[in-house]
């Protein structure tokens, strides 16, 4: 088996049990390298697939800042790969660029020296422990489009003071943020957002009996998962209000993701009086800003489907 595979291994192992004590969390010993090689960017390794570049691996360790190349041989780089930068403890700060789409599981694992991040909104995947380890961490920007924060992205960033989890985010997965030991607030902003259930998944200590605990404050939406996750395990918190309402697509008002003969047919019966709109559907369909839904903007939607208009706000 190796070195990859036991990490996968032992990290499911612990992601399953949460019991190890974190000084006891295996991380590997040496750094990944690529299997395959289609050149070298400076110290860099890089792989091509398609029209894009995957950063695969460094000849040495970068000290201080690290800019990573947009392109490479006129091509995107979009990945950068698995345990690429992992225990580059020299390194200080890191220029993502906005052609990156992907950080590889461990990318930037114990790097001990790295004290903060600023994610571009490109990123939409970072695996897991992807900042396991970033001792130094004092804060970290994420990007609005990501959808998971991965099985221990920032276990042991025992330096980070806060951090804001965007509402792109639907799930926290297990040991995200354990042994967080600075760890004071942490926002949530979706209201639905898939907490994984267990204490340790945000937690800043262990007491003698390995016991996880928060002595934080979690934040987020009345009645959100983080309420329900936070009066679980009786951690601080702290709300933001009631949840903003969401919002349809102009002209979508039964909210199936397009405008279609079905929503005419739903503006056409709120018109005649049977059926009542909420709030939300008013304001997709209130085209001429009068405050309800009316036989012109059934119209306009007409025009729209048959592609006479361009645009239903145009």
């Amino acid at each position: 088996m190796n070195m990859k595979k036991m990490f996968a291994a032992a990290f499911a192992l612990c992601m399953m049990c949460a019991v190890m004590p974190f000084s006891e969390k295996y991380v590997p010993e040496t750094v990944i390298s690529a299997s395959a090689e289609d050149g070298t960017y400076e110290n860099l390794a890089y792989t091509k697939s398609g029209d894009a570049v995957t950063i695969s691996a460094c000849s040495e360790k970068p000290k201080g800042e690290l800019v990573i190349p947009a392109a490479i041989e006129g091509l995107p780089v979009t990945n950068i790969g698995e345990w690429v930068f992992k225990d580059c403890s020299g390194l200080t700060s890191v220029v993502i660029p906005d052609s990156v789409t992907t950080l590889g599981e461990g990318a930037f694992s114990g790097c001990s020296g790295l004290t903060s991040v600023v994610l571009p909104d490109s990123i939409t995947n970072i695996g897991d422990g992807a900042f396991f380890g970033c001792s130094g961490l004092i804060s970290v920007t994420l990007p609005n489009h990501i959808t998971s924060i991965r099985g221990g992205t920032f276990s042991d960033c025992t330096s980070l003071t806060s951090v804001t989890i965007p509402e792109s985010v639907a799930s926290i997965q297990g040991w995200a943020f354990s042994n967080c030991s600075s760890l004071t607030d942490i926002t949530i902003k979706n209201p639905e957002c898939n907490i994984y259930d267990h204490n340790s998944t945000i937690c800043n200590g262990q007491d003698e009996r390995w016991n996880y605990y928060f002595n934080g404050t979690i934040t987020g939406y009345e009645n959100s998962t983080a309420q329900n996750y936070a009066e679980k395990y009786g951690y601080q918190f702290e709300s933001l209000g009631p949840a903003p309402e969401p919002e349809l697509d102009p002209g979508d008002v039964n909210g199936d993701g397009k405008v279609s003969i079905l929503d005419v047919i739903s503006v056409n019966r709120a018109v005649l009086g049977k059926d009542t709109f909420t709030k939300m559907q008013v304001k997709a369909v209130d085209f001429n800003q009068n405050g309800r839904p009316d036989s012109e903007e059934s119209l306009t939607m007409v025009k729209f489907i048959v592609g006479l208009i361009p645009s239903l706000t145009a």
